[in-house]
């Protein structure tokens, strides 16, 4: 895989110009004129470089996919058997009704099982 990096490619000395105030003593007499000095400054420059991801990027981003599929799925089978605003519901009354809770709460841990089960058995087929 490629990948864009937004990165600095070099430098470029440009000119800058000052502009030094006079000097006066205590009289208010000038000691030194105003005068204008230029200096010059040293700026990045900046471009986009493409490059081949390392393995750990590339595992990461594969790590990252499996967790969005891992999520959207448990989500998938709870939507099953409860709406969100059954869930919503559920979790808001909680402590009003435990047993419904502990029934929802079930369900969600056993809907996660099932998720890693067949994200897991989709990997084992892919590898093959």
């Amino acid at each position: 895989m490629r990948i864009a990096e937004y990165k600095q490619i070099g430098t470029k000395i440009v000119d800058k110009t000052i502009t030094i105030p006079a000097e006066y003593d205590e009289e208010g007499n000038i000691l030194a004129e105003e005068y204008e000095k230029t200096l010059q400054e040293e700026r990045p420059v900046m471009g986009m470089i493409y490059r081949d991801m390392t393995e750990e990027e590339i595992a990461e981003v594969k790590q990252d996919e499996q967790s969005v599929l891992y999520d959207e799925l448990v989500s998938r089978l709870i939507r099953e058997k409860y709406s969100i605003d059954d869930e919503l519901a559920i979790l808001r009354q909680r402590d009003v009704k435990p047993e419904e809770f502990a029934q929802y709460n079930d369900y969600a841990e056993e809907c996660k099982i099932k998720a890693k089960a067949i994200l897991e058995s989709d990997n084992k087929e892919n590898d093959n």
